[in-house]
């Protein structure tokens, strides 16, 4: 049993990762199960898809601030389905960033965070005149903060428990300028989960044709089941069709009748589905 997330340790999509295990009822196994980091967000699929036995991700998707995360969306679809991989359950965490840096360090020269991180801190940072890097974790900005001397004077937004993780002092808590919110999927490679939660969501990677016709069938099945459309992306278009990916929400036999409603209407190619899955709100 394996684990992959977004590292290093310390990053929200760890602890959505850990919550998991006792929301869904994950293998035992997985409590004890060795974490691999990915670096990037984008990294995580290929990490899971690689492993040769069971293993569980999760991937953010969502933020309330900035929406869906198109990548994410992208990645999913494009998912090879004899790898085992599915999306098994979604998580959706409150998220605080506190201000951290070096023991000592009281008059900051720059912000290194992840760019949700400062988006979602925006109004904070709105009085500094401070120079800002980017990285691809809060956890990542907090490591490099406490071993690389160029970013001794730097602070980053991030979870609070990266102060002990990384040594760091907390210069200030809870800086997001309001509510903020990430959901993540939970993927899983040959994991079922407890039909657990009150919520259900499904996705559905369906190609249909460029007409208006086609699309406008499609959002009538959805309708006639009582189905939510949550999210509507456009993966890849093509001459003659397009694919789209679309998140729904529902009643769970809806959702599973809806998707074998859509695949017969879809005219070009193929159309597959992750779900439903237990949706958690912490």
């Amino acid at each position: 049993m394996k684990k992959v997330c977004l590292g290093p340790k310390g990053t929200f999509s760890e602890r959505a990762l850990r919550l998991a295990w006792g929301r869904f009822g994950l293998p035992r196994t997985f409590a004890k199960a060795k974490v691999s980091y990915a670096q990037t967000n984008e990294e995580v699929i290929p990490m899971l898809s690689s492993r040769l036995f069971r293993a569980a991700a999760s991937l953010a998707v969502h933020t309330l601030a900035e929406g869906c995360l198109s990548k994410s969306f992208d990645q999913i679809a494009s998912i090879d389905l004899d790898t085992g991989v599915r999306v098994i359950g979604a998580i959706e965490l409150p998220i605080s960033f506190a201000l951290l840096a070096r023991e000592g360090v009281r008059a900051i020269s720059g912000i290194i965070s992840h760019e949700r991180a400062v988006g979602a801190c925006g109004n904070y940072l709105g009085g500094c005149d401070l120079p800002v890097t980017l990285v691809d974790s809060n956890s990542l900005a907090a490591e490099l903060i406490s071993e690389v001397d160029v970013f001794a004077r730097y602070a980053t937004f991030a979870p609070i428990e990266c102060a002990e993780l990384y040594g760091l002092s907390v210069l200030d808590d809870h800086c997001e300028d309001g509510i903020a919110k990430t959901l993540f999927y939970i993927l899983g490679k040959n994991i079922n989960v407890a039909e657990c939660g009150v919520e259900w969501r499904a996705l559905i990677i369906a190609d249909v044709g460029n007409m208006m016709s086609d699309l406008a069938s499609l959002l009538a099945t959805l309708a006639e089941y009582g189905i939510n459309i949550v999210h509507l992306h456009t993966v890849s278009r093509r001459a003659k069709k397009c694919r789209l990916c679309i998140e729904i929400e529902g009643v769970h036999a809806n959702l599973a009748n809806a998707y074998h409603a859509i695949d017969h209407i879809c005219r070009f190619g193929s159309s597959h589905a992750f779900g439903p899955f237990p949706l958690i709100r912490l």
